[in-house]
């Protein structure tokens, strides 16, 4: 299921999603390793495909949102169980952990960093953005507690939305919620 794109400076389309067994464009084929994984694939401005890459854990993964900024490619969204890709183990603690991770667009195996929305129930990361400044934002949904980048924020009913701004190396400059009783 494809779920969003974004072009980089050189006119490369980059496709995220995610999938479950295997999954074939043109002459890549791949295979999830769990439930479902995430998918980037590249194609070059002229419509030759490029790359093919997923990554995941034994759980279900899946990407949300996806941007190009300051050379590599930020992708959001949220898994469970476990997530694994090149150097990035994180265990999951508890329902669904959002995150947002920095991949060479050249290499998706080099990760520049990982950042996990970690709580006490579930947490999704949904939306990224890059303001004209060059800033990057995020948006999500929580419950119960969470925490970013060494960041708190508590849910103030059943489930909340959240906002945040994080620097180009993966660093929260700042993470708030808001929300009522109900959901």
């Amino acid at each position: 299921t494809p779920v969003a794109s974004a072009r980089d400076d050189d006119g490369t389309i980059h496709l995220t999603g995610y999938f479950a067994g295997k999954l074939s464009v043109g002459y890549l084929e791949i295979e999830s390793a769990g439930q479902n994984d995430v998918f980037v694939v590249s194609w070059s401005k002229e419509g030759n495909l490029l790359n093919l890459q997923s990554f995941g854990g034994s759980g279900d993964e899946r990407s949300t949102s996806a941007i190009f900024l300051d050379g590599a490619l930020v992708i959001g969204g949220y898994f469970s169980d476990s997530f694994h890709y090149g150097q990035i183990s994180q265990e999951s603690s508890g329902g669904t952990d959002g995150f947002v991770m920095s991949v060479d667009t050249f290499d998706f195996q080099q990760v520049n960093w990982f950042l996990p929305l970690v709580g006490s129930s579930d947490g999704l990361a949904n939306d990224l953005e890059v303001s004209p400044d060059g800033s990057l934002y995020l948006g999500g949904s929580f419950s119960g507690s969470a925490t970013m980048g060494g960041v708190e924020i508590v849910s103030k009913g059943l489930s909340d939305a959240f906002v945040g701004k994080l620097t180009t190396t993966g660093q929260v400059e700042f993470l708030r919620s808001g929300g009522g009783a109900g959901k």
